[in-house]
Formats: C-alpha cells, sequence, structure tokens
C-alpha cells in the first residue's frame, strides 16, 4: 500500500499582520471594558484608589492585565482549533540514515 503523503496548505504571508491586527483589537476591548469591570468590582475600585497611584494610570494597569488574559485565551482558542501538535513524530522529518561504515573517531 502507498501512503499518502499529506498536502500542505499555503500559508498566507499576512498572517502575521492578522494576529498583530487582533492584539490591537483585544486591547482596545479590554480598555474599554475596565469602567464597566470596576463598575461591578467596587473592591477593585477602592483598591485603585487607596493605592496611591493615579486612577488613570491604574485602569491602564487593569487593563493590561485584562489584555494579557485575553490574549492567553485567543492563543489557546487557536492551538485548540488548528489541533496539530508541530513535535509530533508525524510533523518532524525522518532521522538520517547511521551509514555503519562511517565511524566516529
Amino acid at each position: 500500500m502507498v501512503k499518502q503523503a499529506e498536502k500542505l496548505k499555503k500559508v498566507s504571508p499576512l498572517l502575521p499582520i492578522y494576529g498583530l491586527v487582533v492584539a490591537v483589537g483585544l486591547a482596545v476591548v479590554a480598555r474599554l471594558l475596565v469602567d464597566p469591570v470596576l463598575k461591578v468590582l467596587p473592591e477593585l475600585n477602592s483598591a485603585l484608589l487607596s493605592s496611591g497611584y493615579p486612577y488613570e494610570t491604574m485602569k491602564w494597569v487593569v487593563a493590561g492585565a485584562m489584555w494579557i488574559v485575553f490574549i492567553g485565551l485567543a492563543y489557546f482558542l487557536v492551538a485548540l482549533i488548528s489541533g496539530k501538535d508541530p513535535t509530533s513524530p508525524k510533523y518532524l522529518p525522518p532521522l538520517p540514515e547511521r551509514d555503519p561504515k562511517k565511524r566516529r573517531d
């Protein structure tokens, strides 16, 4: 039986640009969600007010933390959807054959 090789799909050269657009979009979403989150969590809001730093700066810090969580979720979803393990032996090239006549001394 002849094994069929897996057909390789062409990867778009704009893929890194798409990733950057998604990252910036998630940063905007995180910044827009800071105010509703602070209204829902009054303990966090009072902690930010008593931190001694400017309130607006602390809102940016909370937005940055939310952005990191959003990026992690996006990374997880992309890995889950793609479903391929790049370190699987199926996707690694075969090892070169050893020649028993050649010896390293």
